[in-house]
């Protein structure tokens, strides 16, 4: 079923609604009150929006799974937007119709003048044996939701314990706050964080490497560099640490945070994305060859340039700004180039307890609290 256009206020489709998508809805939003009226149409499969820097908190417990999400339609009463569950699975920018599947199965094509992609990334697993069926991950609320579930389920446990594999900031923070977990449970801490890199936190500063790795060790967290994980099963994981032999390491929980790839819906256009399959767009974070298509996110990268760290400080920067941009086209202006602006770096090892870089003209100032 294909539904026609039938008005004439600029309709505005979003697909994704993680941080990049959100970010995009609430800067437009402020920043169109003066302008002609829109209309914007979220699509997303999910129910609700996942705060993902409390992701990690409510996994561990410290907080509240209903603190780290929020319904989209509450979002959209409070913005002005529609909400519709589904997931695109196809967009036409000589058309401009987008193919969405919904829960019921029904698919429909939808009809914009402006398409926003911000569909984000999923968990990359390195078609490692057995990863997906057998570990936890944590990308939403709902994944905040199981984990928390069966560390809970280890309260009452013999050998309580967690390996996590993955040394990014996901890891490293889940391994903190977990800790955090056991002990106030006064349980024993059977942690084991592993990184495939030499270090933890491979892309961060030294400063925080060191003093996050201190923190962790303090802690009886055991730390595995250089360390490649290449079967999963069931409560148990074989590792290679450098060149030396295979081995098994068992635990009840296993938690995969090694990684993600961007999420793509297909286009009929050709050369739109790169070998990583991420949206190749100019600096106006503007889909190459198509001005009325902007893509940003974990799943864009600008041509000819670095890919940005997948940071919420990026998607939220790279929201806001394609909100601008998108309000200069509306008005017959020509759209800005984006800049990141690297605002410094924090990682949360639980309740009151961190380890922060903040940016500043004079320099980098880094502390722990």
């Amino acid at each position: 079923m294909t539904r026609q256009r039938t008005n004439k206020k600029p309709r505005i489709a979003i697909i994704g609604g993680g941080f990049a998508g959100i970010t995009f809805l609430t800067t437009l939003y402020n920043h169109a009150r003066k302008q002609p009226p829109l209309q914007c149409t979220l699509y997303d499969p999910s129910p609700e929006f996942s705060f993902t820097p409390l992701l990690v908190g409510a996994a561990a417990g410290s907080r509240a799974i209903t603190d780290a999400c929020i319904p989209f339609k509450d979002l959209a009463k409070a913005l002005g937007f529609t909400y519709t569950q589904a997931r695109a699975t196809r967009l036409d920018p000589n058309t401009n119709h987008v193919t969405v599947k919904h829960p019921t199965g029904t698919i429909t094509k939808e009809q914009h003048d402006y398409f926003i992609l911000t569909t984000g990334a999923e968990t990359q697993f390195y078609q490692t044996p057995g990863a997906k069926q057998h570990t936890l991950s944590l990308r939403s609320a709902k994944d905040a939701k199981n984990i928390h579930q069966a560390l809970t389920h280890q309260k009452k446990a013999k050998q309580p314990g967690v390996i996590i594999i993955g040394a990014g900031p996901t890891g490293v923070e889940l391994a903190g706050d977990i800790s955090v977990f056991y002990q106030q449970n006064n349980l024993p801490t059977h942690i084991t964080l592993i990184s495939h890199a030499p270090t933890i936190l491979p892309r961060f500063n030294q400063k925080i490497q060191q003093s996050t790795q201190k923190t962790l060790q303090k802690r009886n967290i055991t730390i595995l560099t250089n360390t490649t994980v290449t079967k999963c099963k069931k409560s148990a994981v074989t590792i290679q640490e450098g060149q030396k032999q295979e081995k098994t390491l068992t635990s009840p929980l296993l938690i995969w945070a090694g990684g993600c790839k961007p999420v793509t819906i297909p286009l009929r256009t050709q050369n739109n994305v790169t070998e990583r399959g991420r949206y190749i767009v100019t600096p106006t974070l503007q889909l190459k060859g198509h001005q009325n298509i902007f893509a940003f996110g974990d799943n864009a990268q600008i041509e000819g340039e670095q890919p940005l760290p997948l940071l919420a400080q990026v998607a939220e920067q790279e929201g806001t700004h394609a909100a601008k941009n998108i309000l200069r086209l509306l008005n017959n202006k020509r759209p800005k180039p984006f800049t990141f602006h690297d605002k410094g770096r924090m990682v949360s090892l639980g309740p009151k307890k961190a380890s922060i870089t903040i940016n500043t003209p004079a320099g980098t100032i880094h502390f722990n609290n």
